[in-house]
């Protein structure tokens, strides 16, 4: 009898820190679920029409999700460094996970690592090299750089001249899709790549307008939004007084109303679409599910290639849509 008794108690007992661990369990998620999540996202330039549009797709996600956003745009001549300083005072601040757009991510890596040991720092834009492991939600910004490079060949003749515009600061998101691109035009179109300065004397116009008078491209290109918008303004203003300007094709990346604007004119001749809006909502979903499961996760958003032919179907209004709101 007494053993019985003693088995009996033992399996009660288990039965109860069982219930216990159950219960407990149960609090916990529900605290979890009830919990306000507070997300700083480090943009990678100061405010504009993407940073915008990221921010309220960043809001629709915290709006679902129960979480504060405080996006913060850059403002000092020296953006690297200024990433740097973000990110570490971020860190010190109340914030539960940092979401980031490194500019390069070489330069912020042992910044970026140092931090995501006490808070989780969650790539957007651009992903590093893999064996980094840190969440991400970027481009395929290769694939960008290759689609850009297959349009082009099939809209112009292989033996026109194609002139690859970047900025001075040579981003990782603009060298991947350099690269992309220059793997579809170095065996069959001759390319040149060309850096742009802006300073106090000197602007993204005038160079652009310097480079389409000067008749050494037929092509150009720029994933870089604010020097597109300098192109096709420059073009647009030379074809009152040139009209061989309008045979000088125009590509890139970029999602800003004068963007639009220019392809609908036809001023631009295609665009990769980026999505913006995803990268903030999802990055803010991303940052979530990490502070709650720890899950590593890379989510990749691929583009559209948009021009004045389709620019106005469905799917691509529904796109469009997202950035001119």
């Amino acid at each position: 009898m007494y053993k019985i008794k003693k088995k009996s108690f033992f399996i009660l007992f288990i039965l109860v820190v069982f219930s216990f661990i159950v219960l407990l369990n149960e609090i916990i998620n529900i605290e979890k679920e009830n919990m306000t999540y507070n997300i700083s996202i480090i943009t990678d330039s100061g405010i504009n029409e993407s940073s915008i549009t990221m921010k309220a797709g960043a809001e629709q996600a915290a709006e679902e999700l129960n979480a504060n956003i405080r996006v913060i745009t850059l403002s000092k001549d020296d953006f690297l460094e200024e990433q740097k300083e973000l990110l570490l005072s971020e860190s010190k601040s109340e914030a539960n996970a940092i979401l980031i757009a490194p500019i390069k991510y070489e330069y912020l890596k042992e910044t970026i690592e140092k931090v995501n040991k006490n808070i989780p720092v969650i790539s957007l834009e651009s992903y590093p090299e893999e064996n980094y492991k840190i969440n991400s939600v970027t481009f395929d910004n290769y694939s960008i750089g290759v689609n850009i490079g297959n349009e082009i060949l099939n809209v112009v003749p292989n033996e026109k001249k194609v002139v690859i515009i970047k900025d001075h600061l040579k981003s990782d998101i603009i060298e991947e899709r350099c690269n992309g691109i220059i793997s579809v035009l170095e065996k069959t179109a001759p390319y040149d790549i060309v850096e742009f300065e802006s300073d106090s004397n000197i602007t993204y116009y005038d160079e652009a307008k310097k480079l389409l008078q000067s008749g050494k491209a037929n092509v150009i290109v720029s994933f870089n939004a604010e020097i597109l918008e300098s192109i096709a303004q420059a073009k647009s203003e030379l074809l009152s007084t040139n009209k061989e300007i309008t045979n000088v094709k125009v590509y890139g990346t970029g999602n800003t109303r004068k963007i639009i604007s220019f392809l609908d004119q036809d001023i631009i001749n295609g665009i990769a679409l980026e999505n913006q809006f995803n990268i903030g909502y999802l990055g803010v979903k991303n940052a979530i599910k990490y502070i709650k499961d720890s899950d590593f996760n890379s989510d990749v958003i691929l583009s559209e290639i948009i021009t004045r032919d389709n620019m106005y179907s469905r799917e691509n209004q529904r796109l469009l849509f997202l950035f001119i709101r």
